[in-house]
């Protein structure tokens, strides 16, 4: 998706804001800070935010940039790189991520929306 998110003000340092997404919020959360510990500064014109489908409600992670999306499967993975989120590197140098190891064990940032009836 296109960064289109809303700052919260006062948020933990991880935390983007949140972005509508068919008709809902969804929290968004920095990828420089939970690989770095660090902000990178504000996201560029190439920023994009991922969608992880987690658990109990979905996640954005926002990245500098998307050069391409593909399918790996758990064969094609290189060894494991050793930062949490990083499932390896590719040959070229290029990081595959695991969104939902990355997103795994955050601190809440926001409250966790009620299950429905």
């Amino acid at each position: 998706l296109p960064a289109a998110f809303t700052p919260l003000p006062l948020g933990a340092p991880h935390v983007a804001g949140v972005q509508p997404v068919r008709g809902s919020l969804v929290g968004v959360v920095r990828a420089d800070v939970l690989l770095t510990g660090q902000a990178g500064g504000a996201p560029g014109p190439l920023a994009r935010v991922l969608l992880a489908a987690t658990q109990p409600e979905p996640c954005g992670v926002l990245v500098d940039a998307v050069g391409e999306l593909v399918w790996v499967g758990d064969a094609g993975f290189p060894a494991t790189f050793g930062t949490p989120g990083v499932r390896g590197r590719t040959a070229d140098g290029l990081a595959c991520l695991d969104l939902e190891a990355l997103v795994r064990h955050l601190p809440a940032a926001w409250p966790a929306r009620p299950p429905d009836p």
